[in-house]
C-alpha cells in the first residue's frame, strides 16, 4: 500500500481553540456538524488496553451519513509510553465487537488533539503502540502468528498466544532492567531495523508489566483484530508512518 502523507487530511494548529474550556473534551467539523452531538463514552475492561490514548468519545446523529474530521483533546500525559506518530482513532462497531482503522486519522500538529476523518455515528476511541520492548516484541510475534492461527480452535489460540507472552517474558531482556547501555542500543537498532518504534528506556516511566503483556495475549486470543495488530500490519505494508 502507498504511504499516504497524512499531514494534508490534519485541521491544523488553530483546531485546539474549538477545544478550549474543560468541557471542551472533543468537536466535529464537517457536513451537517449542527446536529452532531459527542459524549464521552469507555471501553469494558476486555476490550481495552495499554495502547488506549485519551477519551473514547461516541458520536451520535440523526443524519444517515456525515463527512468530515473528529478532533479529541489531548495532553502529553495521555501518551505515557506510546509512540505518537502511531496513535491511530478506531471505529468501534457495537454490533460484532471489531475495530476497524478510520480512513485517515492521527496526532494533530500541536500534540495536544487527535484528529479522525469519519463519515457515522458510533464511539471511536485512539490506539498506538506501546514501546516497552517486551510489550511491542508480543504485538509483533502475534501478528505474525495471525495468519496461522486463522480458524484455530479458541483454546490452541489462547494456548499459543500465552505461550509466546510468557517466553518472551522470561528473556533476559525483560528482567534486566534498567538496562546496561549495549543492551539499549542493541534493542534500539533491532526495532528500527524493522520498522518499528525505538523502545522507550525511561527510569522515570514503569515498564509494561507482566500483567500487560498477558492482557494483551488474552485479547488476542479472543480476537486476531487488535487495534495493536492493525497498526502493526500497517507498518509492514508501509501504510503508516513512523
Amino acid at each position: 500500500m502507498p504511504t499516504v502523507e497524512l499531514d494534508r487530511f490534519d485541521p491544523g494548529p488553530a483546531i485546539p481553540r474549538l477545544l478550549d474550556g474543560a468541557e471542551r473534551f472533543a468537536a466535529f467539523i464537517g457536513i451537517a456538524a449542527e446536529g452532531i452531538k459527542i459524549n464521552r463514552s469507555q471501553l469494558r475492561q476486555d476490550e481495552s488496553s495499554a495502547g488506549l490514548v485519551g477519551t473514547v468519545v461516541e458520536v451520535t446523529t440523526d443524519a444517515r451519513f456525515v463527512a468530515g474530521t473528529l478532533i479529541i483533546a489531548v495532553s502529553p500525559q495521555d501518551f505515557g509510553r506510546i509512540a505518537p506518530e502511531t496513535v491511530r482513532v478506531f471505529h468501534r462497531h457495537d454490533d460484532d465487537q471489531r475495530f476497524t482503522l478510520t480512513g485517515f486519522s492521527g496526532v494533530g500538529a500541536t500534540g495536544t488533539y487527535l484528529w479522525a476523518r469519519i463519515c457515522g455515528a458510533g464511539r471511536y476511541a485512539a490506539f498506538g503502540l506501546d514501546k516497552d520492548h517486551v510489550l511491542l516484541r508480543t504485538v509483533e510475534a502475534l501478528t505474525a502468528a495471525r495468519d496461522l492461527l486463522a480458524g484455530a480452535d479458541p483454546d490452541v489460540r489462547r494456548g499459543v498466544a500465552r505461550s509466546i507472552a510468557k517466553a518472551l517474558l522470561r528473556t533476559p531482556a525483560a528482567s534486566n532492567w534498567p538496562f546496561d547501555p549495549a543492551l539499549r542500543a542493541n534493542l534500539c537498532r533491532a526495532a528500527l531495523a524493522r520498522g518499528l518504534p525505538a523502545p522507550l528506556f525511561d527510569e522515570d516511566i514503569s515498564p509494561a508489566s507482566a500483567d500487560d503483556v498477558l492482557a494483551f495475549a488474552e485479547r488476542f486470543a479472543r480476537s486476531e483484530d487488535q487495534p495493536e495488530v492493525q497498526l502493526m500490519l500497517a507498518l509492514r505494508q508501509r501504510d503508516l508512518t513512523v
